[in-house]
C-alpha cells in the first residue's frame, strides 16, 4: 500500500511539474499574442490611413482637370467657367478673340 501511495504522489508531483510548465508557456504565448495583436493593429492603422490619402489623391485630381487655353483663376467656380468659356459664341473663335479667359470668365 505505501508502494502505491508513493507512486500516486510521484504521480502528482509529475503532473505538478507539467501544469506549471504549461501555465508558464501559455504566460509567454498570451504575451506575445497582446504584442502580435498590437502590432496588426498599427499596420492597419496605417493601412487606413494610406488609402484614405490615396482616396483623396485620386479625388482631388479627377476634379482638378487643366484645360489648355482657359487660365486658371483663384477662385473659379468651374460651372461659370463651363458656360462662359466652352460655350461661347463660336464667332469669337472664328475672328481670332485675343481677350484673356480671366476677363471673359467675369
Amino acid at each position: 500500500m505505501q508502494t502505491d501511495l508513493d507512486q500516486a504522489n510521484a504521480e502528482i508531483s509529475l503532473l505538478r511539474e507539467q501544469v506549471k510548465s504549461l501555465e508558464e508557456s501559455l504566460t509567454f504565448t498570451q504575451a506575445e499574442h497582446e504584442e502580435v495583436k498590437e502590432r496588426v493593429d498599427t499596420c492597419a492603422d496605417k493601412m487606413r490611413n494610406e488609402v484614405e490619402l490615396i482616396r483623396q489623391n485620386i479625388y482631388s485630381r479627377r476634379w482638378n482637370l487643366i484645360i489648355y487655353g482657359i487660365e486658371e483663376l483663384q477662385r473659379e467656380r468651374t460651372v461659370q467657367l463651363k458656360s462662359k468659356e466652352l460655350n461661347y459664341d463660336s464667332k469669337k473663335q472664328s475672328l481670332g478673340d485675343k481677350t484673356p479667359v480671366a476677363q471673359r470668365a467675369e
